[in-house]
């Protein structure tokens, strides 16, 4: 209700100023206004205001939906995307689900940035689709994505390198305002996509956010009382194109010292608000058991740690190398 009645389009600019001219911005506070008395205080009539008002509550009034027609909506805007590897795709209960978020858990340098990176790719060249991959600590390097992409697939032309590249759409964002900025840039482009055939946004199908926590952990704590409020406004507009526009979300997060007794030694940044806002949380760290070879590949222990759907607690092996991510059986 906190919505402004600038974006209901039922109420005329003349009108608009009017109620902006006495002190009425938003949807709630001219829901809350005597109808009479504004009349009178504006010179309009009171049966003009009473439709008016009429018509903002059937444009923001949340209507009911039965069991099976929300199933069928659901089945028909969500899509499951694979990840390109075997295991983490087991993990997910098929890849990535769209509508929903999706958080990567681990420390620094342990591969985050990595598997990003190749689930964007792959998204890229098996769905032909766009993929929004904002990097707030300078992780994405176009070269590694590009040395993915031969590895596997070395016959491909260069048109079509130049094609699967130019799906990843990277913006770098060092501020929590500079990715809201990015990400309510995003929806508004997704909104009037019809207007622009040719936007990057009218194929968008996965953001990417690697990491929330560089942005949001300094803003945190101290004297800064309004970080909490922006990291809050922060995962719902993540929500909103998530669940609004069919998308898969994925973020990364670092991990903090966990004094408790898990099987953890570290547990996932930002704290307990930030731990309702992902779907899907996966904790990923290096395998003390991997040994050192000669093709190049590191690997890492994979455990759902958050689902509503899988059992959590598996551990599942991923391997990267220089074509990205594939797995193997976890022994």
């Amino acid at each position: 209700m906190n919505r402004l009645l600038s974006k209901c389009y039922s109420v005329k600019p003349n009108l608009l100023n009017t109620l902006r001219e006495n002190g009425i911005n938003t949807v709630a506070e001219f829901m809350c206004c005597d109808t009479e008395r504004l009349a009178q205080r504006i010179s309009v009539s009171t049966e003009d205001l009473s439709s008016l008002r009429d018509t903002i509550t059937t444009q923001t009034a949340a209507f009911t939906m039965n069991g099976t027609d929300l199933y069928q909506e659901m089945m028909s805007r969500y899509h499951i995307l694979s990840t390109g590897c075997d295991n983490l795709d087991e993990l997910l209960d098929g890849g990535l689900h769209t509508g929903e978020l999706t958080e990567i858990v681990g420390a620094a340098g342990v591969g985050k940035s990595q598997i990003c990176m190749s689930i964007a790719l792959f998204t890229a060249m098996e769905t032909k689709k766009n993929v929004l991959y904002i990097d707030t600590g300078g992780s994405f390097s176009a070269t590694r994505v590009k040395d993915m992409l031969g590895q596997r697939d070395n016959s491909l032309a260069s048109q079509d390198i130049c094609n699967i590249l130019s799906r990843i759409l990277v913006i770098q964002a060092y501020d929590i305002f500079s990715i809201i900025e990015a990400l309510e840039r995003a929806r508004e482009r997704i909104c009037n996509q019809d207007d622009d055939d040719d936007d990057d946004m009218q194929h968008l199908q996965m953001i990417i956010v690697d990491c929330v926590a560089a942005v949001i952990s300094p803003i945190l704590g101290g004297q800064q009382i309004q970080g909490h409020s922006l990291m809050v406004g922060l995962s719902r507009i993540l929500k909103s194109l998530a669940v609004g526009h069919s998308v898969a979300v994925v973020i990364t997060n670092n991990v903090v010292t966990d004094s408790s007794k898990t099987s953890f030694s570290t547990k996932p940044a930002l704290g307990r608000t930030w731990a309702h806002i992902p779907n899907t949380r996966i904790f990923i760290q290096k395998n003390p058991t991997s040994e050192a070879n000669s093709i190049r590949k590191e690997s890492i222990i994979a455990t759902l740690i958050k689902s509503s759907r899988q059992r959590l607690q598996t551990p599942f092996v991923l391997y990267i190398n220089q074509g990205g991510l594939f797995s193997r059986t976890y022994t």
